[in-house]
């Protein structure tokens, strides 16, 4: 196999040796792969794809590949009209390329390009999870982090202000512990853990339906925690669908099917106000210990880059 990069080395930003997970020369290091390949390791392909030069690509044969698998672009009708454009300014046919996305859910079967889904940062979890880690005796009720802001993660943490002293919690001008280490591998810091009860998740998106969950729903996952998903509908359900348990047995998880994302937002405050009212919360934690070990086992077992591997087996 004939490699070329023309993105960054990484789509972590290619800091450290600690991110080479995140390409997917990593992942294809054992495989015997025939052809040539031009690899774009992309965060985002909606917001990015005009920063490289397609034209510069030499090789008219060669597949262009494109790792669109971290963050995953929204691939609305539109950025596929204009990302096709570009490909054809640039001398591309469409035809060659092959775009890695964490986008699962498509409003249309047919793309000018090849299409295929992988959640990288499950499988990314898999290869950074710890094994049980318990909690500290004093260990405050939740975690909550957002270092990078969005309105949504803006008005959940204002809504939380009369119970911060039951957080530990991040924002822009508050850094909590390692959080704002580089490269944000938040699996890697047990304390985090250790120090807090119930994760909730403060997603990239609220409105927004078509993205799979991110790193920051993973996270939880991989530290073996119960966690309430400030996000996009219907995000329990998916992970549901792939194998995964969520928390309905204990606390109502109703919010997951609300649309309307204020109406959602509420419904989430409002949990999350009752929950921190129990008095038997530590127990109610406790409780929760065979789906956080179930979900778990499912991240060690499930291999979500398959589908992307299948494409590079000759």
């Amino acid at each position: 196999m004939k490699k070329i990069s023309i993105g960054p080395e990484t789509i972590f930003g290619g800091y450290e040796e600690i991110h080479k997970e995140g390409t997917l020369e990593w992942w294809l290091r054992d495989k015997d792969i025939k052809g040539n390949y031009v690899f774009l390791n992309c965060p985002c392909v909606s917001g990015m794809y005009e920063k490289y030069d397609f034209s510069l690509i030499e090789d008219e044969n060669c597949k262009i590949v494109i790792n669109d698998a971290m963050e995953g672009s929204s691939l609305l009708p539109q950025e596929i009209k204009t990302f096709t454009l570009y490909l054809q300014v640039c001398g591309i046919d469409p035809k060659r390329v092959l775009l890695i996305t964490q986008n699962y859910n498509y409003a249309y079967d047919n793309f000018p390009f090849q299409v295929v889904h992988w959640n990288l940062m499950e499988s990314f979890a898999r290869v950074r999870a710890k094994e049980w880690i318990d909690y500290d005796d004093n260990a405050k009720k939740f975690l909550c982090l957002n270092r990078w802001p969005t309105p949504h993660k803006l008005e959940f943490m204002k809504r939380m202000e009369g119970i911060l002293d039951h957080f530990n919690y991040s924002l822009p001008n508050k850094p909590y512990d390692k959080e704002d280490m580089g490269g944000g591998l938040y699996w890697d810091f047990p304390e985090h853990k250790k120090k807090s009860l119930l994760y909730i998740v403060t997603e990239t998106f609220l409105a927004c339906h078509l993205r799979d969950v991110s790193e920051k729903t993973w996270r939880p996952i991989a530290l073996q925690m119960p966690f309430i998903i400030v996000g996009q509908p219907y995000a329990l359900r998916r992970l549901r669908d792939i194998g995964y348990r969520t928390f309905h047995s204990i606390w109502d998880e109703s919010y997951d099917t609300i649309t309307d994302p204020n109406e959602r937002m509420n419904a989430i405050v409002n949990l999350v106000l009752e929950l921190n009212s129990r008095t038997d919360f530590r127990d109610m934690i406790d409780s929760c210990r065979n789906i956080v070990e179930h979900n778990f086992a499912m991240l060690k077992m499930r291999r979500p880059e398959e589908n992307m591997l299948n494409e590079f087996r000759i």
